[in-house]
């Protein structure tokens, strides 16, 4: 059982705001890490909005759909990407591969963008239901998992 007083992040979060202007680098990273979290979420609120015009017809809406699913799976690729390319630095460097803080990182990463992406069409498809058939609603969920062929 955790000890009564403050959480650790809003302790973090108090000295920061207090030490802004020489911040230290766990400040800096905080800074960076909420200022990334923001950005994500007004680009996913822009989605939302955008699917949400209903002047789009259903064809347009579809594609929309499609090329926001594919911007997701490019972002999954760049995770797995630096993953694989950490893991093999470390095991050439002759350690076993990446630290495990470093491999729930990635996967946390990766999880908060398909969280992300689910959420955004669940509120789109439930808007627009003259567009996606439930086929249509589990086509676009299952193509995220399958990986173009290797060359």
């Amino acid at each position: 059982m955790r000890a009564a007083g403050p959480a650790p992040w809003l302790v973090l979060a108090l000295a920061c705001a207090h030490a802004r202007a020489g911040a230290p680098p766990l400040c800096r990273t905080a800074d960076a890490v909420l200022g990334s979290v923001d950005a994500h979420v007004a680009d996913w609120d822009t989605q939302i909005e955008f699917g949400l015009n209903t002047s789009l017809n259903c064809s347009s809406f579809l594609e929309f759909v499609f090329l926001s699913r594919e911007r997701i799976k490019i972002q999954l690729g760049y995770v797995r990407g630096n993953f694989s390319a950490q893991d093999a630095q470390a095991r050439a460097d002759g350690e076993d591969g990446i630290a495990t803080a470093l491999v729930m990182s990635h996967m946390s990463s990766a999880a908060s963008l398909v969280s992300a992406q689910t959420h955004i069409h669940g509120v789109l498809a439930a808007a627009r239901r003259e567009c996606l058939s439930e086929h249509l609603q589990l086509l676009f969920l299952m193509s995220l998992s399958r990986r173009p062929p290797q060359a």
